[in-house]
């Protein structure tokens, strides 16, 4: 047999990380999205929702700022002072403080 003569092929494991550890794949971490625009609310009352046409979780006041990250047909996904992604209605928006409804 003309394998029989051939040396064993020795096999090195490759190093594992210790227990615990988190491995990254990709060194650099991604910035947060930014804002495509800052808008005012301008009417008395605007709700904000989880999602678009969801639920009712808060609600803003004329001339409060918002920042725009996302827009879906009439609603857009924003961040008020920096607070997770919420949606409200974007007929609801301007772009100045003192902007009335359209």
């Amino acid at each position: 047999m003309p394998w029989a003569s051939l040396p064993p092929v020795q096999v090195q494991p490759s190093p594992t990380p210790p227990p615990n550890t988190l491995v990254s794949f990709n060194s650099v971490p991604s910035p947060p999205p930014a804002p495509l625009v800052d808008q005012y609310v301008s009417a008395d009352k605007l709700n904000i929702r989880d999602q678009p046409g969801g639920k009712v979780i808060s609600k803003l006041s004329r001339g409060a700022k918002v920042q725009v990250f996302e827009k879906r047909d009439d609603w857009v996904r924003i961040s008020v002072d920096g607070q997770p992604a919420k949606w409200l209605s974007s007929k609801s928006l301007c772009t100045g403080s003192n902007a009335t409804p359209p």
